[in-house]
């Protein structure tokens, strides 16, 4: 059997992954100029990719997720 995740787990992983990657860049002077809006699109943007292919790579290895 393989291993198991909770969509709510993965869900706070993309979060808070996306929250901390737009955090940081938006420290790099090639980001300074992004408004607060902005980076809240990124981050938007960000979190459902990184949901979407993050779940369709646990499931090619072999790790379900549960609702």
């Amino acid at each position: 059997m393989g291993k198991q995740l909770t969509r709510e787990s993965v869900k706070k992983f993309c979060d808070d992954f996306a929250y901390r990657f737009v955090s940081s860049e938006c420290m790099m002077p090639e980001f300074r100029r992004l408004s607060c809006k902005d980076a809240q699109e990124v981050k938007f943007h960000l979190l459902n990719s990184l949901d979407l292919d993050l779940q369709d790579w646990l499931e090619d290895v072999g790790i379900s997720i549960d609702d």
